[in-house]
């Protein structure tokens, strides 16, 4: 209830809507994990005209700061993992201590999901000191040097069934022969367009792992590389396991 409040306390239209009864608890809950300031008309819009199973699978697939119709249209589901942990009362106030540092100003504190994040960030992508080595950059950065003007255009049925074709209805990475979805290797999201070329086959775990930077796809689509975010190469396709051949038993001698 406490984190409802605080973030209700920036949220003035989903406020309003919640106590109109326009909407539930339900849906207000699973709305104040992406709905921002900025947000806020299109989320309501949504959850007013939509019933409770379509706003949880629209949440799903968007991230903070996302609209409806931002991220379900690529097809990725983001999973919610939840962390427990119960901590003494001097690490308790330490973490207490950490949000009121990080947070913008005492109205508006971070939330425990925000804080546990900020945290994360700034151990893993802060800048280097001398003893230690560069990280990877933040994957859920923006990168400013590509294009900003996403491309919403679906990708014309006829392209895809060609890279399929192509791809031989398998992951590029993985080799799965199921569950196949054509990857934009430029993202969309940063103005890729549907050429063959900027196009390959992944399957739906695959795919996912890349847009959340777990999997890095460097190269076109005719020699693609796959790498972890530390640099560790990544063997294409999935080995079949050899077995020794079972021996027939000699006769004992007689």
């Amino acid at each position: 209830y406490v984190q409802v409040g605080r973030a209700l306390w920036d949220l003035v239209l989903i406020d309003e809507a919640f106590c109109a009864g326009e909407i539930g608890w339900s849906k207000l809950t699973t709305l104040l994990p992406v709905v921002q300031r900025d947000t806020q008309g299109p989320w309501v819009r949504f959850a007013k005209e939509n019933s409770f199973r379509d706003l949880r699978a629209e949440v799903a697939g968007c991230r903070p700061g996302e609209v409806p119709g931002d991220g379900s249209a690529y097809g990725l589901i983001h999973k919610r993992v939840t962390v427990q942990a119960r901590l003494e009362d001097v690490h308790y106030a330490m973490f207490e201590e950490a949000r009121m540092r990080l947070s913008e100003s005492a109205e508006t504190l971070l939330t425990d999901e925000e804080l546990i994040i900020e945290l994360l960030r700034k151990v893993l992508y802060a800048e280097p000191t001398a003893k230690e080595p560069a990280r990877t950059q933040d994957p859920l950065a923006p990168d400013p040097t590509l294009a900003a003007e996403p491309n919403r255009e679906p990708v014309p049925s006829e392209t895809r069934d060609q890279v399929l074709r192509r791809d031989k209805h398998r992951c590029r990475n993985c080799d799965k022969h199921f569950d196949v979805e054509v990857h934009h290797i430029r993202f969309r999201s940063q103005g890729g367009n549907h050429d063959s070329a900027n196009l390959i086959t992944l399957c739906n775990t695959c795919h996912a792992s890349v847009h959340r930077g777990f999997l890095v796809l460097d190269g076109a689509a005719s020699t693609p590389t796959f790498t972890s975010t530390t640099g560790q190469p990544i063997t294409r396709g999935v080995r079949t396991p050899s077995y020794p051949q079972p021996t027939r038993p000699q006769p004992l001698a007689t």
